[in-house]
């Protein structure tokens, strides 16, 4: 699970640079990831991502 989480963090940072990654890289859960978007409206994205089946929370 935490290599699964890593890739995904490495993804998003490569394509979103500016994203922020929040928590301790070291002991945070394997399966949580928390990344802000900063100047996305959150209501928009995560409804775009729902209609991908992507589940997130803000």
């Amino acid at each position: 699970m935490r290599q699964l989480r890593d890739q995904l963090q490495n993804q998003l940072t490569e394509a979103f640079p500016w994203a922020i990654v929040s928590g301790d890289h070291m002991r945070r859960m394997a399966c949580h990831l928390h990344i802000s978007f900063p100047g996305f409206d959150a209501e928009r994205l995560v409804f775009m991502l729902e209609q991908k089946g992507v589940l997130v929370a803000t």
